[in-house]
């Protein structure tokens, strides 16, 4: 039996991939164990997976083959600092590097009580419905139409070939980023 901060948790990772599967038209599910297999501290894992084992054992959510070259990780908290954005917020520092940890273009999606919920992405790589701020080299905006919004560019870029290089030398990661240069090429 799960504690109750794991439930809810499972619960936002579940309505997250209801909430996509409605959205891009194709099978979204949690992930077993929440990623724990190959996420953050057992990165490693990855290298000894086949392409699909790595759908299913990245991030919390389980991709369709159509999006597979994006990871999505949840986090569903009660309570966040939201004036420590504007300086260092370790908690969001430690969840960013957590959602960096791959090889795919990541969302780090957080709900928060009575707040709402929030996408956080690498700065300049998807349309912005709205408001927005910049933390780091991050863009956090409202999930309200966000993946609608960017629901094209998203499976235009899952269906390209872009090389997959580290080109972010200055970012410790267990494992290389995506190169996302080209994906501005995808933006209308």
């Amino acid at each position: 039996m799960p504690s109750a901060a794991k439930a809810k948790g499972n619960s936002f990772e579940r309505e997250l991939a209801d909430h996509l599967t409605k959205i891009f038209g194709y099978n979204f599910q949690r992930t077993p164990n929440s990623g724990a297999y190959s996420s953050f501290a057992n990165a490693h894992r990855r290298n000894y997976l086949t392409p699909a084992q790595n759908l299913l054992a990245s991030g919390d959510l389980i991709v369709p083959e159509q999006l597979s070259k994006f990871t999505f990780e949840c986090k569903f908290y009660a309570d966040f600092s939201w004036p420590k954005v504007f300086s260092t917020n370790k908690q969001l520092d430690k969840w960013i590097e957590q959602a960096r940890n791959c090889d795919k273009v990541w969302f780090l999606v957080i709900k928060i009580n009575r707040q709402g919920a929030f996408v956080c992405y690498e700065h300049n790589m998807f349309k912005v419905p709205g408001n927005y701020f910049k933390y780091q080299d991050c863009t956090i905006v409202s999930i309200n139409d966000f993946f609608e919004i960017n629901k094209e560019i998203m499976l235009s870029y899952n269906n390209s070939s872009p090389k997959i290089e580290d080109t972010h030398a200055n970012i410790s990661c267990t494992s290389p980023l995506p190169d996302v240069s080209g994906l501005a090429d995808f933006l209308p």
